[in-house]
């Protein structure tokens, strides 16, 4: 399934007005991955779950994982393409 279209702009929306943060984070998380100490898997989903769930409001999270019915994979998704729209990733 698809992420509509107004539910990944909102999403888009929230993460280009914290970008600095977001870009900010990115730098956090691969200085971490190089010293061993933060565990990090895959840091592409590891970043873009924590903006997701740093930046996106609970209420909307919600909407978007119950009344949409997306999956993990469908959010991940959405999240990465924007991040990278964004030119963090």
């Amino acid at each position: 399934m698809k992420m509509e279209q107004k539910d990944y702009s909102m999403i888009k929306k929230g993460f280009s007005e914290n970008i600095n943060l977001i870009k900010s984070h990115y730098d956090y998380l691969k200085e971490l991955e190089k010293s061993g100490k933060g565990n990090i898997q895959n840091l592409e989903n590891r970043l873009s779950w924590d903006a997701y769930y740093g930046i996106v409001s609970q209420e909307f999270r919600h909407v978007i994982a119950r009344e949409r019915d997306y999956k993990d994979s469908h959010i991940l998704t959405g999240i990465k393409k924007s991040l990278k729209e964004l030119g963090v990733i």
